[in-house]
């Protein structure tokens, strides 16, 4: 049986308009709108992705800003969707280089935005009264490195594309090596095997991060999502007093974000 775009808008309505949850229905159609994913891509008529990745904001939307970004990252809608699906580790033999498109977005319009903030979402000025950017080039390059080695939920190798609608419901998988030649190519008695994940240390935003697959500390992100939640939900502005009172509550982290997530979606 075909299941393509107009079941997923059909599921979308039913539940939005009959949930007896309706807080949270709210909330991950808030958080549709800041990550944005589109069924104008390659997973175009594929209802599993948009219904697998709307399922996590449902799931996630009322938890901690940390693991939802988590969550996102490792799902296969946004990894095709922001193109670091498959993203490589440094090849210089083949002119292979780390993609840097989700980390521009992940700080630009998901985390840190583009120049510093107040806690009530005015932008800083320097003493020359210019606008303080947030990161550079060299930021976007040391993340980008943290981003490789991901590839589908159920593929055998690194750089794996025959890939069918289920494929999307799957979190996507770490390799560190790239055994692809192997994989591929199984009567080759030395076949090439180099990195998949970008080895050694990342260096971006201030901070160097060991080896290791992902960046588990936190990019202390707060006057964008506040003021972005503000926009998507009028509520919160006068639920929680103003972006600042937000913030704050975003810093503080626990329940308290959450429960007033909850009253502004309202």
């Amino acid at each position: 049986m075909f299941v393509g775009n107009t079941h997923f808008d059909v599921s979308w309505f039913q539940g939005a308009m009959t949930a007896p949850d309706a807080v949270r229905w709210r909330v991950a159609w808030a958080l549709s709108e800041m990550f944005v994913v589109s069924r104008v891509s390659a997973f175009d008529d594929n209802s599993y992705a948009l219904s697998s990745y709307y399922d996590l904001l449902l799931e996630n939307g009322l938890g901690t800003y940390r693991n939802l970004l988590e969550k996102i990252t490792y799902h296969p809608a946004m990894g095709v969707y922001l193109t670091f699906m498959n993203n490589h580790a440094t090849d210089s033999t083949n002119k292979i280089y780390p993609d840097e498109n989700y980390v521009r977005e992940l700080m630009q319009l998901f985390s840190i935005g583009l120049y510093k903030l107040n806690l009530d979402g005015s932008e800083m000025r320097d003493a020359n009264n210019n606008l303080i950017p947030t990161y550079n080039n060299n930021d976007i390059a040391g993340l980008a490195k943290v981003f490789t080695g991901l590839s589908w939920g159920d593929s055998r190798y690194l750089g794996d594309n025959e890939k069918n609608n289920w494929s999307y419901t799957l979190p996507m998988k770490f390799f560190p090596i790239d055994s692809s030649d192997a994989k591929k190519n199984p009567w080759k008695t030395k076949p090439r095997i180099v990195n998949g994940h970008e080895p050694g240390p990342k260096t971006f935003l201030g901070v160097t991060i060991p080896d290791r697959p992902v960046y588990q500390g936190c990019l202390g992100c707060v006057g964008l999502p506040s003021q972005r939640w503000s926009f998507h939900c009028p509520k919160a502005h006068s639920a929680v007093g103003n972006v600042k009172s937000f913030a704050g509550l975003y810093s503080a982290g626990g329940n308290g974000v959450q429960q007033q997530r909850k009253r502004s979606a309202r």
